[in-house]
């Protein structure tokens, strides 16, 4: 389990974890959060109230395979959404599409891909960087009868979720759903800082 956003009262919807904060100084929390010394613990089902701003990427000090990105202040949130297709078109494939330049360093949180008109087979949906790496181990997929890839039966896996000031990710159709029609696909970010221009 990770946390993809984590604000002050919300509550951990995952067991016990644990994140190594030793790069972090004068950081203190309450309201069912513990600091002993470089770790932080919460436990499920409490909720958080850290007093400082935290943002990064963490690694679980519990022996977890995963990383988390923890962002305490909702100013810094934001998100970027590319039409691919417009609401009446057929989904294709298409190998590039109009790229996403994104001005503040931080790290994309979540990607989410939706169809207006359900598909009766898979959608695949990568992410590429300039290079045409993608940025992801399990791609977007938009399962049969379903408009939304939040309910895929594989979530998409972030595998790059680090992003500078001035990164371009474009969006890659691998394969179009028969029958679907309408796309966009929205990539949700926490900025590092506050920047007025993203």
């Amino acid at each position: 389990a990770k946390l993809n956003a984590w604000l002050p009262g919300e509550t951990v919807a995952s067991t016990t974890q644990i994140w190594d904060i030793s790069s972090y100084t004068n950081l203190s929390a309450s309201g069912g959060v513990t600091l002993t010394g470089d770790n932080l613990t919460a436990d499920l089902g409490t909720s958080i109230d850290l007093t400082s701003e935290v943002t990064g990427i963490l690694p679980y000090a519990n022996g977890g395979t995963a990383t988390s990105t923890i962002a305490v202040a909702d100013s810094y949130k934001r998100s970027k959404q590319a039409i691919i297709y417009d609401a009446p078109t057929a989904v294709a494939a298409i190998a590039t599409t109009t790229p996403m330049r994104f001005t503040c360093a931080g790290f994309i949180t979540d990607i989410n891909a939706f169809n207006t008109t359900a598909g009766t087979a898979t959608s695949t949906i990568d992410i590429n960087n300039t290079s045409g790496v993608s940025i992801l181990s399990t791609n977007l997929t938009i399962d049969p009868n379903e408009t939304d890839s939040s309910t895929a039966v594989y979530p998409v896996v972030i595998t790059t979720p680090a992003i500078a000031n001035g990164t371009i990710l474009s969006v890659q159709v691998d394969t179009a759903g028969a029958s679907s029609a309408g796309l966009s696909v929205v990539i949700y970010y926490t900025c590092e800082s506050r920047n007025i221009n993203d």
